[in-house]
């Protein structure tokens, strides 16, 4: 059996399969759908094939079964393709398994499922060394990633073992300006706990952080948003710029601690505490 003759029965076969795919309602039928596809497979070869679902995902936004597969060969030439290729420029995906599933929907191979691990990894990749995001995000512009994170499978390592699910790699919350992704100073945390230290070290405007000059009144009005109840926060008036910030951080470092209270890594919850302590200690 050639290699032409072989592609062209992979390509009928993957047609039946996705016709099928949408009518399959349970574990039954698709455990049916693969036998007769396994069957139907060998029976155009002169060969044993081990014909299989590679991947069977449930889409959040679209009813019915994902189905994803490829035959031995070709799964083993997509990964040989895959680990040929730097991510980035600088990233090696040494993964032995596949990262993403797809779905035909109305002629064009659509992403339904991506491996978490594999998401964190070259998103993180993305932000250190993709020009065009570089430009988007400047503080970005100096970030790197430790070389062992350079190959995917010690990412993936090191991340099975953390609280992830549903948070945000983050590098500087346990040292304020890191700019290297690593082991020894990343951690997971919430989307919410990062916009509340987002603007800490940095302001949009050229005032200091969580200030704002009111016109009317000549003075300086701090401002700072609750994330707990949702709310912008004032915090008073101030004649001077600086003791208008100090009045922001005192009320960023209550809020810290509240923070600190609701973490499970207890080097997030220390690092909290002592992020705005310095202000804090000052005006005492």
């Amino acid at each position: 059996m050639n290699a032409r003759s072989a592609n062209k029965d992979a390509h009928v076969i993957r047609r039946t399969w996705e016709s099928a795919s949408s009518m399959a309602h349970g574990d039954a039928r698709v455990a049916g759908l693969r036998t007769h596809a396994t069957t139907f497979f060998q029976a155009q070869s002169t060969q044993s094939w081990e014909v299989g679902l590679t991947n069977m995902a449930e889409s959040r936004h679209k009813k019915g079964l994902v189905l994803s597969w490829a035959p031995p060969w070709a799964r083993e030439a997509k990964a040989m393709s895959a680990r040929k290729t730097l991510i980035f420029g600088v990233g090696i995906n040494d993964a032995d398994y596949v990262t993403r599933s797809t779905k035909v929907v109305d002629g064009h191979q659509k992403t339904n499922w991506r491996c978490p691990f594999y998401q964190a990894w070259s998103n993180m990749l993305e932000r250190s060394y993709c020009p065009k995001y570089k430009v988007r995000k400047p503080t970005y512009a100096k970030c790197e990633v430790a070389e062992e994170w350079l190959t995917f499978s010690n990412f993936r390592a090191w991340m099975v073992l953390q609280d992830w699910q549903g948070k945000h790699l983050d590098k500087d919350v346990l040292l304020p300006g890191n700019k290297i992704y690593g082991p020894d100073f990343c951690v997971f945390i919430s989307a919410k706990l990062n916009s509340f230290l987002v603007g800490l070290e940095t302001s949009r405007s050229k005032l200091l952080p969580g200030t704002h000059f009111q016109k009317s009144s000549g003075m300086f009005n701090p401002q700072c948003r609750n994330p707990f109840t949702g709310k912008q926060e004032h915090l008073g008036y101030f004649v001077n710029e600086q003791e208008s910030h100090d009045a922001w951080r005192r009320r960023k470092q209550e809020l810290a601690e509240m923070y600190s209270a609701l973490q499970s890594d207890q080097r997030i919850a220390a690092a909290l505490r002592a992020r705005f302590a310095s202000c804090t200690e000052v005006a005492q």
